[in-house]
């Protein structure tokens, strides 16, 4: 499964006011390689992809572990709402996160 071109549907499926919620999407996207293909989302060129694989990875809780490093990187993205979202869901690894915090201070 590509991750990415799902990734697109459900972008195009909530632009057309079909909304997914992400723990339905992440039921729909379930396989092996479904957090190592969110991790590599992170680092796509399209916000809405970075931003959606994000919310996946905080959907899937401690079962995202793997991606901490590269959240820990999604901090600092240039998207404003990826900052945001990767910060809020690191907040549920605690010290495995606490890299991060040089990319949250002002």
């Amino acid at each position: 499964m590509d991750i990415r071109q799902e990734l697109l549907r459900l972008i195009a499926l909530n632009q057309a006011e079909q909304w997914v919620p992400n723990h339905i999407a992440l039921t729909q996207l379930d396989s092996d390689g479904l957090i190592p293909g969110l991790i590599e989302c992170l680092g796509d060129d399209d916000a809405e992809v970075r931003l959606l694989a994000v919310g996946l990875l905080d959907e899937a809780g401690q079962r995202a572990e793997p991606s901490v490093r590269a959240l820990i990187h999604a901090t600092a993205d240039f998207d404003r709402l990826v900052r945001v979202a990767a910060a809020q869901c690191l907040g549920k690894f605690g010290t495995l996160a606490v890299d991060a915090v040089p990319n949250l201070l002002p």
